[in-house]
């Protein structure tokens, strides 16, 4: 089996830096859109209906050993990728098709004030600096007149 990704996240991470704590998680923004992943996913994966669904297990004969293989590992789902089985979830169909977002990769942070802007090739976007980190607006095109908070 090809080498398959099962977790993938990109943006912003930030991180708060303490004397006495050290340095922990704060927040993090991406510019990837995660809405309807699940449903690319499942679509994706209909064509792969001859299935293996179930665990086998056989039994060696030289040791009496009990051996079971899981339905991704199956020599029979092979060709299926892992994020097409339910032990994995949208993360894993995400990172294995991490290449079609790279127009939404965060390579740019910058806070000023209470807001934190990062750009992408696809847009720019403000957050809510600090706390839940949560989403103000986004431009694109590079109109950023809309994206600048008033007062």
């Amino acid at each position: 089996m090809t080498y398959q990704s099962t977790y993938a996240w990109q943006g912003l991470l930030a991180v708060k830096i303490d004397a006495t704590s050290g340095i922990s998680e704060s927040g993090r923004v991406t510019h990837i859109d995660m809405t309807g992943i699940a449903e690319k996913r499942k679509q994706e994966c209909a064509q792969y209906t001859a299935v293996v669904t179930e665990e086998k297990c056989y039994t060696l004969i030289s040791t009496g050993e009990k051996v079971c293989i899981k339905p991704s590992d199956n020599p029979a789902n092979q060709n299926i990728p892992a994020y097409c089985f339910a032990e994995n979830d949208d993360s894993s169909y995400l990172a294995n098709q991490i290449w079609n977002y790279s127009p939404y990769f965060v390579q740019r942070g910058l806070y000023i004030g209470d807001t934190l802007y990062t750009a992408s090739p696809a847009y720019i976007q403000a957050n809510q600096y600090g706390g839940t980190y949560s989403f103000i607006r986004k431009v694109e095109n590079g109109d950023i007149s809309n994206l600048i908070p008033k007062g």
